[in-house]
């Protein structure tokens, strides 16, 4: 930082007040690359980033990429404001040194997909037009480094397969309580002299469509113990259960500050929602 220049450092901090950022959200999702010869012990990982003003309530957004260790919960990237591109190509040199020849055959083919992905787009003549979605009037040029690590779970890897099966399958059978997920981490700006810490950021590891399979549960089980025999349960309509449901799903998203859906094996290094063990 000695040898910056002051004043392209406040261009690039624009209007975002970063003393007063004080709430963040981070959602990403995962996808292992199935492949012979690509480990399987990364995935890549893309989502986005939103800053809260804690005087203003403005909200500010940035695109995030990156690669997820999925054997030790680390997870390496780049975090920038939307419409600036991210070269995923870089990625190899902000992992660990024995980890970049991996990083670089998942990086690799994570490009192929998306190639092909173009090129059928083309073919089909289909263009798609992304959608940039503003920063409720905040602007910052500033991009990011992000380094974060999921702190280890006390519950073995046994009993989390149990857990995710029963998450995936309802069959009513008895899981541990697990507990919230915790991330700590840093975002580090050079362009901008900014240093972002979180500690111990809580949220939820899976958080999908089978979250209201799991919702129908609850409203199920309660109606049942008033409604037991057969001539009372045709007066229930299927609207009462996707409504409970609904409700449910709904109460739960407005809990969550941090977010990570998983997918297959990297979700047995992270944590089940909160509502499997309450």
């Amino acid at each position: 930082m000695a040898n910056m220049n002051m004043t392209e450092i406040v261009n690039y901090l624009g209007t975002q007040d970063w003393k007063a950022t004080r709430k963040m959200a981070w959602s990403v999702v995962n996808r292992a690359v199935v492949e012979e010869g690509v480990s399987d012990k990364l995935a890549m990982a893309h989502g986005r980033i939103d800053f809260v003003d804690a005087t203003s309530g403005n909200e500010m957004r940035l695109d995030f990429e990156g690669v997820y260790f999925i054997a030790n919960g680390s997870v390496y990237g780049f975090a920038e404001p939307p419409g600036r591109h991210i070269d995923i190509r870089y990625l190899p040199a902000i992992v660990p040194e024995d980890s970049q020849n991996e990083t670089t055959r998942v990086v690799r083919k994570e490009l192929q997909s998306r190639i092909d992905k173009i090129k059928t787009m083309i073919d089909n003549g289909v263009i798609d037009q992304e959608s940039l979605e503003a920063n409720s009037g905040v602007q910052s040029d500033c991009g990011f480094l992000v380094y974060a690590q999921i702190e280890p779970s006390p519950i073995s890897e046994e009993l989390m397969i149990d857990v995710e099966s029963e998450l995936q399958s309802p069959t009513r059978k008895w899981t541990p309580n697990v507990f919230p997920l915790r991330v700590n981490g840093v975002l580090l700006s050079r362009e901008c002299g900014v240093l972002y810490r979180f500690h111990h950021a809580e949220g939820l590891s899976h958080f999908s469509e089978e979250s209201l399979t799991v919702g129908c549960l609850i409203p199920y089980k309660q109606i049942r113990s008033h409604w037991q025999c057969p001539a009372a349960l045709q007066r229930l309509s299927v609207w009462t259960f996707s409504t409970q449901a609904i409700v449910d799903a709904v109460s739960l998203a407005t809990h969550i500050t941090f977010a990570i859906l998983a997918h297959g094996r990297p979700s047995l290094a992270l944590i089940i929602p909160a509502f499997a063990s309450s």
